[in-house]
C-alpha cells in the first residue's frame, strides 16, 4: 500500500494538550511531544494503524512483553502521578500549616533527591486553589487510582496505601473539584474553612 503524506504538525498549544491512549497503550506525552508506544505485539504482527500526530512518528515502538503487560505498565505510571501529588500535597499542608517559608522548603526539596519536576509545575495552582483548565482532571486520576487499586488487590499486593489516596481523591471530589486538575487533591489534605 502507498505511504500517505505525513500530517501536518499540531500547533504548539494543541499538542500541549493532547494525549493519546490506544489499545494497545499507545501514548502522545504532554508537552514533550515525544510518543512512547507500549506494545505486546512482535514487529512483524502490527497491524495497520490510524496515523499518530506528526510529532510521534519519529519515535521507534518498543515491545514491553505479553499481553497486559503494557496496560500494567501504564497503570503503574499513573499510579506514580498519584502518589507523587497525595505526597507533596500532605508535605506541602504541613509546611504551611506550621508557617515554615514555602519558598525554603522548595530551594531544599530542589536539591534533594526526593524532587519531582511534577512538583513545581503544581505548586502555583496549590498556592493560589486555582485548580481550573486542567491538564488531567482529578476525577481521572480517581478513575485511574480504582483501577490501579483493583489490578494490585487481584494480583495479591497490599492496596493500603492506594485505598488512603483514594480516600483523598473522593473527598476532593466530594468537595466539588472533580472536574478540576488533580493538584486539586491538595484540598483533601486541608481542613474545610471554619472547620478548624
Amino acid at each position: 500500500c502507498p505511504r500517505q503524506p505525513a500530517p501536518p504538525p499540531l500547533a504548539p498549544s494543541r499538542a500541549r494538550q493532547e494525549s493519546r491512549l490506544g489499545q494497545d497503550g499507545q501514548v502522545l506525552a504532554h508537552r514533550r511531544f515525544t510518543l512512547a508506544n507500549w506494545s505486546n505485539e512482535n514487529a512483524s504482527a502490527r497491524r495497520p494503524r490510524r496515523r499518530l500526530r506528526h510529532e510521534a512518528q519519529q519515535a521507534q515502538p518498543g515491545r514491553i512483553g505479553e499481553v497486559g503487560q503494557a496496560a500494567a505498565l501504564k497503570l503503574a505510571f499513573n499510579q506514580l502521578i498519584a502518589s507523587l501529588s497525595a505526597g507533596f500535597a500532605y508535605s506541602l499542608a504541613l509546611v504551611r500549616s506550621a508557617g515554615v517559608d514555602v519558598e525554603g522548603f522548595m530551594a531544599l526539596l530542589r536539591a534533594s533527591a526526593l524532587y519531582a519536576p511534577t512538583f513545581d509545575k503544581k505548586l502555583g495552582r496549590t498556592l493560589d486553589g486555582d485548580f481550573a483548565n486542567p491538564n488531567f482532571p482529578l476525577k481521572h486520576l480517581l478513575k485511574d487510582v480504582r483501577l490501579f487499586g483493583r489490578v494490585a488487590g487481584e494480583t495479591g499486593l497490599d492496596v493500603a496505601m492506594i485505598k488512603t489516596i483514594e480516600a483523598a481523591c473522593a473527598r476532593a471530589l466530594g468537595r466539588g473539584y472533580g472536574d478540576q486538575d488533580y493538584s486539586a487533591l491538595y484540598e483533601a489534605m486541608v481542613p474545610r474553612q471554619g472547620s478548624r
